[in-house]
């Protein structure tokens, strides 16, 4: 989110949490600039996005991330 947004313009972030069958899909939508072409998951330099992916792996999640049109965080958590 930080990084998001370089020009105060039209910005639209969305955060949400659906239910679906027993588990519930929280996600986070942004319609700025996107990742990086190389962008890696697997080779992270932001503590941000090492601490959302390390949370996520705590409660059983996989974190997808997808960069159109903005970028597009989410994870799936069962419900108890």
């Amino acid at each position: 989110m930080k990084y998001a947004f370089p020009k105060n313009v039209n910005n639209i972030i969305e955060i949400g949490i659906k239910k679906q069958a027993e588990k519930l899909a929280i996600y986070y939508k942004d319609n700025g600039v996107g990742l990086p072409n190389d962008f890696n998951l697997d080779n992270l330099d932001s503590l941000g996005l090492n601490l959302v992916q390390i949370l996520v792996i705590q409660i059983h999640g996989k974190l997808k991330i997808t960069s159109k049109n903005g970028a597009l965080f989410s994870f799936d958590v069962k419900m108890v």
